[in-house]
């Protein structure tokens, strides 16, 4: 008899940004590299014009915002903070590339 290997189900990391905001194109970059190599984590980075309902349905009323598995979980996030954040909610090593200011 095959023995099947279970996965475990992919955390969803959104990150919600606006344009022209250099704090969210520095936590884009930044959350990029550290999803890299990581099957477990399902990146998405939304702008937030392209899904406003989903800006209200959150509460979301800064950029960039960090929201797993659907809960908010900070806005107006600085790359260390977000860095800080991903290796407490996700149990997982800081990341790849350095934080940028």
């Amino acid at each position: 008899m095959a023995e099947t290997k279970q996965t475990a189900p992919a955390q969803q990391v959104t990150l919600y940004v606006c344009s022209g905001c250099e704090r969210c194109d520095g936590a884009a970059l930044f959350l990029r590299g550290w999803a890299n190599g990581r099957p477990n984590v399902a990146l998405e980075i939304v702008s937030i014009g392209d899904q406003p309902w989903q800006v209200v349905r959150l509460g979301i009323a800064h950029t960039p915002a960090l929201v797993i598995d659907d809960e908010l979980l900070a806005q107006n996030i600085s790359v260390n903070k977000l860095a800080e954040l991903l290796r407490t909610s996700l149990n997982g090593p800081e990341s790849n590339p350095q934080p940028v200011s």
